[in-house]
């Protein structure tokens, strides 16, 4: 490409100078040699100039790809962290609940074997409706501790998402990536 710039800017030049040498007056071939001279040197450093501002131009594109790669790279370091301490307080908060809810049947299950050996009828069924009620304010409960704690969690990875974006000044990789993230949110969400 410069090639072909300096060659139209020579070719323009000679012919701007035939059409001048044939509407002139006579000059010397000295004369005329050293217009051209300044001309070609005109278009040489013209050349010059175009191919320092084309290098400064593409050196500012690769710096700001650079700069672009690194806070892709800072954010997807700190997103992996947010991502790893979520998901492994929701692994700890469901196993949590799974612990409970079964520690809840076993004690159902053994206070209903006591139960059924009692021969009175009337308290054997007041006794059965006891243990059901208290099992279920122990389920009940037990799903509310597990829903307040998994908002709580989910809340606090939001807050070290939109921090990690915010620290790194990319809002285009950013949003994008948030956007992933909302999607998986929301796959998670919907597959509990």
């Amino acid at each position: 490409m410069r090639q072909l710039l300096i060659a139209s800017a020579i070719f323009a030049l000679l012919i701007t100078n035939s059409a001048q040498a044939s509407t002139s007056t006579p000059e010397s071939s000295y004369d005329k040699q050293s217009k051209l001279n300044e001309r070609a040197a005109t278009a040489a450093s013209k050349a010059k100039e175009y191919e320092a501002k084309k290098a400064a131009a593409d050196k500012a594109r690769e710096d700001k790809k650079l700069a672009k790669e690194a806070s892709s790279a800072a954010i997807q370091s700190c997103l992996a962290t947010s991502i790893d301490l979520r998901e492994d307080a929701l692994i700890k908060i469901f196993q949590t609940r799974e612990d409970a809810l079964i520690g809840a049947l076993k004690t159902r299950k053994e206070a209903l074997k006591v139960t059924m050996a009692l021969t009175d009828a009337k308290e054997r069924n007041a006794q059965i409706k006891t243990i059901s009620k208290n099992y279920e304010t122990s389920r009940l409960a037990t799903w509310k501790t597990f829903n307040t704690a998994r908002e709580n969690i989910l809340k606090a990875y939001r807050s070290s998402r939109a921090t990690c974006v915010k620290n790194t000044k990319t809002s285009d990789l950013g949003t994008d990536l948030s956007a992933t993230i909302n999607s998986v949110e929301t796959n998670i969400k919907a597959a509990e």
